[in-house]
């Protein structure tokens, strides 16, 4: 048995009142003085729109960035990462190796490197470009007819590269992600000699996925030189080495809908590929980039640059709808694709100020020169290449490996483009 006590005593209650206190009249003046890190979140001015070094604010289209200390921050380590972090960008990969960007309803196709670019013959772009090499990436959202020639109302993707400096500096970074993933990054630079600069750039990167058999193996190496000619200005070259490998990639998708026209519902790891596909990229990049003044207020510069990518691939998925009770009906399709994109531009450019009516101008004027030279072939094996599946649900990736010597189809074309521009 518990009992309960209460005790009662009394209860005071303390009133207090203060005199009034009146404020100042007047406050004395308070300044605060701040500088904004465009460097770290933001873009202060940038050249992809006009080449006039403009600041957003004057700039007239919308133009963002993506820094370094951004890419760094949310270990943003590819270009499909990094874009899905702007807001007007929308990313569709629609395979695993295989990327469309859009932006305002149209496909991106202008990608450039330091405001210098040929538009891509499609907007897709094969597996992922790794964000290591880059000092920064710039958004620009519209029609960039002035910069970029050809191209549609999207927007200009311009990745910047990593430039080096006098200051020595090192950096090594390691990560460790789902999925057995495996990152390894290094980026060295500094002063070579006087007047000699070097910077180097690498980064290695493996791991598998949530989808059974698909692992990837992406390495690229980056290197450039500046060297300083007194008088004749400076002189800078750079040479990057992409490898990009992919084993058992999706190609297609899986069937929504069973033949009887119920909805699937198959497991988030399930594949259409097979253990013998495959799709690697290869990407060899160059330029040689000369600056020179050529008055106190003006400035000379032409760059060349050299793209070489090609991509191959033995690639497998299926067609035709399952039936729910069985889970076959389905028939495998496979393909041999490979694709050789060679590309070169020459840029040569006047920037500088003069004044004119009592105020000072910004100017720029110059000439492009831009080719690209592509050839596609696909391939079939109408024996092997077309097998029927059986029960989906027993697949494991085995099919007959396919001779790929039937139903050659593809295409050789050449792109050139010739501009002159001018702006202030």
């Amino acid at each position: 048995m518990s009992s309960w006590r209460i005790y009662t005593g009394p209860l005071a209650l303390s009133l207090t009142f203060s005199p009034p206190i009146f404020a100042n009249d007047h406050l004395e003046t308070v300044e605060v003085y701040g500088q904004r890190d465009a460097a770290q979140y933001g873009l202060s001015d940038g050249e992809t729109a006009t080449r006039l070094g403009l600041s957003v604010l004057e700039t007239p289209q919308s133009l963002s960035a993506i820094s370094r200390s951004q890419l760094d921050d949310f270990a943003l380590h590819n270009l499909n990462d990094a874009l899905a972090n702007q807001a007007t960008v929308q990313v569709q990969s629609i395979e695993t190796d295989r990327t469309y960007y859009t932006a305002r309803g149209f496909d991106i196709t202008n990608f450039q490197r330091d405001g210098i670019g040929l538009p891509l013959s499609s907007g897709s772009v094969y597996g992922s470009v790794d964000s290591a090499l880059f000092e920064r990436i710039d958004v620009l959202r519209g029609a960039n007819g002035l910069m970029s020639g050809a191209g549609n109302p999207s927007a200009t993707i311009n990745l910047i590269r990593k430039r080096p400096s006098d200051d020595l500096a090192l950096s090594v970074a390691a990560t460790l992600g789902s999925w057995n993933t495996r990152r390894l990054e290094l980026d060295a630079g500094g002063a070579l000699a006087v007047g000699t600069r070097g910077r180097l750039v690498a980064a290695i990167e493996k791991g598998e996925s949530h989808l059974d058999r698909y692992e990837t193996y992406n390495r690229v190496i980056y290197g450039v030189i500046e060297q300083d000619l007194a008088s004749a200005g400076r002189l800078t070259a750079g040479l990057t080495i992409e490898d990009r490998q992919a084993d058992s990639p999706l190609w297609g998708a899986l069937p929504m809908n069973y033949s009887d026209g119920s909805q699937t519902d198959y497991d988030v790891s399930t594949s259409t590929s097979s253990d013998w596909a495959y799709w690697d990229n290869r990407n060899r990049s160059a330029f040689v980039e000369w600056s020179v003044p050529v008055a106190e207020d003006w400035q000379f510069k032409a760059v060349y640059q050299y793209d070489d990518t090609d991509s191959d691939s033995h690639l497998f998925y299926m067609y035709n709808l399952p039936d729910r009770a069985s889970e076959s009906g389905m028939i495998g399709y496979a393909s041999e694709y490979t694709l050789d994109d060679r590309r070169q531009q020459l840029d040569a450019y006047m920037q500088g100020r003069y004044t004119l009516w009592g105020r000072e101008h910004d100017a720029v004027f110059g000439v492009n020169y831009a080719q690209s030279n592509i050839e596609d072939v696909s391939l079939y094996d109408y024996t092997n290449g077309f097998p029927a599946i059986g029960d989906f649900s027993q697949w494991r990736g085995r099919a007959p490996t396919p001779n790929f010597v039937d139903g050659r189809t593809g295409s050789d074309w050449q792109d050139v483009q010739q501009a002159a521009y001018a702006a202030s």
